[in-house]
């Protein structure tokens, strides 16, 4: 009977041991394929922030955003950009990167090809899991001292450039406003005054609107 509860006890203490593994996996894996609070606005039956987007997105012009550095990406910068990104994302799956690894992932995030690539990405017609992996990749290379300034600068000029207008169905456009919202919410934690410099500088009825939204629910008002 003791042996019967001492195999039991083994047992239990190894389950709760691969269920303590597998959260802190799951929660590492999430950080790099999951859009974070601010991309509910492109979900239409989300409430809250969902149904404050209805009114943003209304009467968007073709002149809603603009930028002279926009630059449309082809398929070919979105097909080197997937095959980054996958490397990207095997790297970020790991707990615990060797002396290796840990040098190829900061020379990934430090080279400047690609931050700009991940730049043009963002501003580009991919799918919004692209995007996403894109706007990722550009935050973590804020991480990386070497990356940081550059990667700064591509937030945010991503974040002005032109990807919304009237000819967009509404899905489309909730998309990509997701977008501009998580690049607003990164610079504010990695640059406040490169952000309040886009804030003051916003010409565009839609752009104030979108950094209002951001700074009133994610930033509680603009004072955090």
């Amino acid at each position: 009977m003791k042996k019967m509860l001492g195999v039991i006890a083994i047992a239990m203490t190894v389950m709760g041991l691969a269920l303590i593994a597998k959260s802190i996996f799951s929660n590492h894996v999430g950080k790099s394929v999951s859009r974070p609070a601010s991309a509910n606005i492109a979900n239409e039956t989300n409430p809250g922030p969902a149904d404050a987007m209805t009114g943003i997105l209304q009467n968007v012009d073709d002149a809603a955003t603009s930028s002279p550095t926009e630059r449309p990406s082809n398929g070919d910068s979105i097909t080197r950009f997937e095959d980054l990104s996958n490397r990207f994302l095997d790297l970020r799956k790991k707990a615990i990167l060797d002396r290796h690894d840990q040098a190829e992932y900061d020379q990934m995030l430090s080279k400047t090809e690609n931050i700009q690539l991940a730049q043009d990405v963002v501003t580009s017609g991919a799918s919004e899991n692209t995007r996403m992996h894109a706007i990722e990749f550009l935050a973590q290379a804020t991480r990386v001292p070497s990356g940081r300034a550059e990667a700064e600068t591509a937030i945010a000029s991503a974040f002005a450039a032109k990807t919304i207008t009237k000819s967009m169905d509404y899905a489309e456009k909730k998309s990509h406003a997701a977008d501009k919202v998580e690049l607003y919410s990164i610079l504010k934690r990695v640059d406040p005054s490169r952000a309040q410099q886009l804030k003051t500088d916003a010409k565009s009825e839609l752009v104030k609107r979108l950094i209002n939204f951001t700074e009133n629910f994610y930033f509680d008002g603009g004072k955090s």
